[in-house]
């Protein structure tokens, strides 16, 4: 497989490496956990769809997408939205939904109130999802569901987990609070409740191991939409390239450098991705692939 350019201050790599040794155990966790600590679900069987709401349709609105897939079947995802702190004003509303096959059909969640905007989604398994979302007051609350999303409870607040921020784009929110990233971030992969990584939007890779308090570049990956880290070491991206428009590529060095796995389509615009167990999960153009064999090839989700 050919590898892709990349640049990186090696000794800022090596050491969040050296900071992330304590934390590896931790980091090998699924990212969707609600906290970054707890274990990955092991693989089981998908629940059947439900049929009231079943849709395949692409979320509420274009734009940028959060997804996040747990080894059970179980896939949230949500079309960001935008709110204006000035007297709450939306444009657009954001939209989340819940699939309970695999991603190949989804119901649209009803949370109890329209959001405006999403600043993150989560699913260990059925029985454990989450949403960091906005409500038309533009403020935030973390919406948890122990049944595939049919129901829901809100808690104000999002105070212990990592997530996105409402209007500034150049930090993002830790357990530590709001912590400036370095740059606008894109995309956002927490491995722990220290960890995080985020992808910014000049294709940039930093990486703080101490809650968001330093970050340091890790490398860069031109035409990447969406990260998700495995370990400090470990991580899959998706991204256009001049040979597949939605290209899954690997690293093995936290970000130096990147190898293509395959291409998870030839057209449309690629959107999310997320990893569960052995499966990785692609969003592109509002449709859902999914890849059992490390990213090397793609299928519809069914």
């Amino acid at each position: 497989m050919a590898r892709l350019p990349a640049w990186v201050t090696v000794g800022g790599v090596a050491a969040l490496l050296v900071a992330d040794v304590a934390l590896v155990w931790l980091a090998m966790q699924h990212v969707g956990a609600g906290d970054g600590a707890t274990s990955e679900p092991t693989s089981a069987s998908p629940r059947a769809p439900r049929d009231a709401k079943s849709s395949t349709a692409e979320p509420v609105s274009a734009g940028p997408v959060l997804l996040d897939a747990a080894a059970d079947g179980t896939v949230v995802r949500a079309a960001r939205g935008r709110c204006t702190a000035a007297g709450g004003g939306v444009a657009p509303l954001a939209g989340v939904e819940v699939s309970t096959d695999g991603g190949r059909t989804f119901d649209q969640a009803d949370l109890g109130e329209q959001l405006t905007d999403v600043l993150r989604v989560s699913a260990t398994s059925a029985e454990s999802v989450f949403v960091v979302g906005v409500g038309p007051t533009c403020v935030k609350s973390v919406y948890r569901s122990d049944d595939a999303g049919e129901s829901w409870q809100a808690s104000p607040g999002a105070s212990d987990v990592w997530h996105l921020s409402i209007t500034d784009a150049a930090s993002v929110h830790s357990p530590l609070g709001r912590v400036p990233t370095g740059c606008e971030v894109r995309a956002l992969s927490p491995t722990a409740q220290s960890m995080a990584r985020v992808l910014c939007n000049d294709g940039a890779l930093r990486g703080s191991a101490d809650g968001g308090a330093q970050w340091m570049l890790l490398g860069s990956l031109e035409g990447a939409v969406d990260i998700e880290y495995a370990t400090a070491a470990d991580a899959w991206a998706l991204a256009t390239t001049d040979a597949c428009a939605a290209t899954m590529l690997r690293t093995a060095d936290g970000g130096v450098d990147w190898e293509r796995t395959g291409c998870v389509a030839d057209d449309g615009d690629p959107q999310a991705l997320s990893r569960a167990g052995d499966l990785l999960v692609a969003q592109v153009g509002g449709r859902v692939l999914v890849s059992a064999d490390e990213g090397e090839t793609f299928r519809p989700a069914r």
